[in-house]
């Protein structure tokens, strides 16, 4: 499970552009919610 968190993480579009108010870079926080459903197997 833990591979596939992490795969599915580096398909993201990164680097993201920082967060930007009034043409100023500013503090932003992003939160990837991953669910595991344990009782599903391969």
């Amino acid at each position: 499970m833990d591979n596939e968190a992490i795969r599915v993480i580096n398909t993201l579009n990164y680097p993201f552009s920082p967060a930007v108010i009034n043409g100023k870079p500013t503090k932003s926080k992003f939160i990837l919610p991953i669910t595991f459903d344990p009782s599903q197997k391969r």
